[in-house]
This record gives structure tokens, C-alpha cells and sequence, in this order.
């Protein structure tokens, strides 16, 4: 009896241990852990998102001042592989930055702009949208000419030719996974829009893929 006593207070144990929140890292922990560099620093990531129960809604909103989540800090720092891990733990490849200066720029552009070549492809295998414009209407092809080498350059046109049904009805969509669509024109960037554009004539940038502004 006094066995069965004691293997059923360790089940409880067990039990009750199971049940206790996970003790976490704040969210400013967690967006540099996402831009950690280092070779454990997927293993790291993975772990933390695995041990400490983060769902993919709280990861998303895990920004800084500058609307900026664990994904944006990911693609900025040029961590490919931390990227894949939060694409692959649910987090949007689509999702839009939400600060005053940052306005509705995606992974991919801070990937470009920074000139992560490796993270810029590794976003593209995970289906980045190439037919969208910044709150300044550069595009991400304008931008990764002069900011990525010419190799990853052509994968960047290659995406965007290949962006087939990305425009329903005049509207660039990211394969309808981003259901807030504001028009260019509402934002005062179609003039800015298409003179960036110049370049690349072939391509009609008419409209911005942004979040309805709070």
C-alpha cells in the first residue's frame, strides 16, 4: 500500500508540474534571441519556442517601439535559419511592421536592406511576396539592386515573374494570406510608387499590400 501511496503522489507531482507555467523570457529577450547570429543560435531558438509553450500569436506580438516582431528582427540580423524556424512555428512571411518609420515593410525588406543575401533566398523558398512597395514606394526589386549581389538580384526578378495570381482585380495580394489591402493612392505614394519603378516597366506596382493603420 505504501508503494502505491507513494507512485500515485509522484503521478500527482508529475501531474501538477505539468500544469505549472512555463517560466519565459520577455519579449525583448526573445526578439534578440531570434536575431542571434551564433551557430547555436537556431538550436537556442527552437528550444525556447518549443520549452517555453510560445504560441504563434504571441510570438507575432513580441514587437519593439518600432513595430518590429521576432521574424523582422530575424530577416534584419540575417538569421536564415531563425527564420525558418518562426515560419515554420506559424509565424506570417508576410507580416508587415507596424512602426511609424518601418510602416508595412515585410521581412524581406529589412532581409534586403540589410543586405542579407542568404536570408533574402531563404525567404523566397518560403514564398516572400516580391510584388509589393515600401511606405516609401521603393520595391523589393528596385532595392535588392543596389543592395544584394547579382545572383540573389535574379532570384528577386525570377520571384517576381514568377508571382503569378499575386494581382486579383488591380490589387497586389499575398496569396490572399494578408486580407488588409490598402490602396497606394490612400498613403499620397502612386507618384513616388511608379517613379521607383521606372526600371523595371514591365511590372505594374498600382497598389501597397498594408495593415489599416490603428
Amino acid at each position: 500500500h505504501n508503494s502505491e501511496g507513494r507512485m500515485r503522489v509522484l503521478r500527482l507531482a508529475s501531474l501538477m508540474s505539468a500544469l505549472e507555467p512555463t517560466t519565459r523570457r520577455s519579449a525583448g529577450a526573445l526578439r534578440r534571441l531570434a536575431g542571434g547570429d551564433g551557430d547555436d543560435a537556431p538550436a537556442k531558438l527552437a528550444a525556447a519556442l518549443n520549452d517555453e509553450n510560445w504560441r504563434v500569436q504571441e510570438i507575432e506580438a513580441c514587437k519593439d517601439a518600432s513595430g518590429k516582431g521576432p521574424l523582422h528582427f530575424a530577416a534584419w540580423r540575417g538569421a536564415p535559419k531563425n527564420c525558418e524556424i518562426l515560419i515554420d512555428a506559424g509565424c506570417d512571411v508576410e507580416a508587415p511592421a507596424t512602426g511609424e518609420f518601418s510602416y508595412g515593410k515585410t521581412p524581406l525588406f529589412f532581409a534586403v536592406t540589410r543586405c542579407r543575401d542568404a536570408t533574402v533566398l531563404a525567404l523566397l523558398e518560403r514564398g516572400a511576396a516580391t510584388k509589393i512597395v515600401n511606405n516609401k514606394g521603393q520595391s523589393v526589386r528596385a532595392l535588392a539592386r543596389s543592395h544584394l549581389k547579382p545572383e540573389t538580384y535574379a532570384a528577386i526578378v525570377a520571384a517576381e515573374e514568377a508571382d503569378e495570381g499575386s494581382r486579383v482585380a488591380g490589387v497586389v495580394v499575398v496569396e490572399d494570406r494578408v486580407q488588409r489591402r490598402v490602396a497606394v493612392e490612400e498613403h499620397g505614394l502612386a507618384g513616388r510608387a511608379r517613379e521607383a519603378h521606372e526600371e523595371a516597366a514591365a511590372v505594374s506596382y498600382t497598389h501597397l499590400t498594408l495593415p489599416t493603420k490603428a
